[in-house]
């Protein structure tokens, strides 16, 4: 009976040891991985903190030019309205004469035509009242250089 007992407890202190050396193997591959593991990020990390630091360079310089952009557009509506208003002052300036003479030509309803009855917005509509084209003017800067690796 004891023969075989100590069969039983040998046999068992022989799978620990086994797998007690088997788990101490994965552990110290886990913290090999890990060591390597905190290495990189701390590579990535100085990386990313350069590519950061361009990035936000080249989102300054764009937002100077979308800027720039936004003016270019509040110079090209005060055109758009200075054009509108000559037109309509045209179209009122021509309605008139141009209703009499329909109202001598067959196809024409004898009545004179009516034309353009109001002017459009004032030109500083939607912009501050010193807004014009001419302040409008951003001088051109230098173009953004590429990104270098």
């Amino acid at each position: 009976m004891v023969q075989r007992l100590r069969l039983v407890v040998y046999s068992a202190l022989l799978a620990f040891v086994v797998l007690a050396s088997f788990g101490f193997y994965l552990i110290y591959n886990l913290t090999q991985d890990v060591r390597q593991l905190s290495r990189n990020m701390a590579v990535l990390t100085v990386s990313m903190d350069e590519n950061m630091r361009r990035v936000v360079s080249n989102m300054d310089h764009m937002t100077g030019y979308v800027g720039r952009i936004d003016q270019s557009t509040q110079t090209i509506s005060l055109s758009m309205r200075g054009m509108q208003h000559d037109m309509g002052q045209m179209n009122h300036n021509v309605s008139a004469p141009m209703g009499f003479m329909n109202s001598f030509m067959p196809w024409g309803s004898g009545a004179p035509a009516r034309g353009y009855n109001g002017y459009p917005p004032p030109l500083h509509y939607g912009y501050p009242l010193e807004m014009n084209p001419a302040s409008a003017r951003v001088p051109m800067q230098q173009p953004v250089p590429p990104m270098s690796r």
